[in-house]
């Protein structure tokens, strides 16, 4: 129990930690444009954010942290206040978060461990009406064009957040040759039906991290007209 001060106030009790009141949550570091509304996802090549939760603790940064991933250890070792940690994801299959909580004199109080499951990058293409503005549906496999032209943007989802300003190589492609994207905007294909003709393209798209050689997506979608 606290104790009792001068003026009559209790100094608050500090909470008693074990395994049951010590949780991870994970928050990946990945991209996710406005109109999805779940959560990002760790992918490989990106990073995930591990914070350590104690139920009823304040002030998590008086105590120890040690933190592992499998059996290799993480951060800084045993440190004071490191109740997060980011983990560059490198490896391939999904692994074991860990974390040992030790008080002051480095006595162990608890230690919990939490699955970190890895997706894949995705990338998606949406009509981008310039009057109506972008379509919240995905344009999926296949399209049909039923006016003369269209805008096609790729948004990718669950890679690395700095993808788009670390010089990413981005290639379009109409029937398996590669086109030149004249728009400003790099994720923005403008197509024009040709006039008094009907047929189909095959439009694709490729990312890549060049900082990352693990992170790449494409997509393609049948565009009929």
């Amino acid at each position: 129990m606290g104790g009792v001060l001068l003026a009559g106030y209790t100094t608050p009790a500090l909470a008693q930690i074990t395994n049951d009141s010590l949780h991870i949550y994970f928050e990946p570091q990945t991209i996710t444009p406005d109109l999805y509304f779940g959560r990002s996802e760790a992918t490989v090549g990106s990073t995930v954010r591990a914070v350590a939760i104690i139920n009823g603790e304040n002030d998590p940064s008086e105590h120890y942290y040690r933190w592992h991933a499998g059996a290799e250890n993480i951060g800084a070792g045993i440190a004071k206040g490191q109740n997060t940690v980011d983990i560059p994801l490198l490896f391939s299959d999904e692994s074991i978060i860990s974390v040992d909580v030790y008080d002051k004199d480095l006595t162990l109080l608890a230690t919990a461990s939490e699955f970190l499951e890895l997706s894949e990058p995705e990338v998606h293409f949406y009509e981008d009406n310039p009057l109506r503005g972008m379509s919240t549906t995905a344009m999926g496999d296949s399209y049909i064009l039923t006016g003369n032209e269209i805008r096609v943007r790729a948004i990718p989802y669950f890679m690395s957040k700095d993808i788009l300003t670390n010089n990413p190589k981005l290639v379009w492609s109409l029937d398996r040759q590669t086109t030149k994207n004249i728009n400003g905007d790099p994720l923005l294909l403008t197509l024009e039906a040709p006039e008094g003709k009907s047929g189909k393209t095959l439009v694709e798209f490729y990312l890549h991290n060049t900082k990352n050689l693990l992170q790449s997506v494409s997509e393609k979608v049948l565009i009929s007209f």
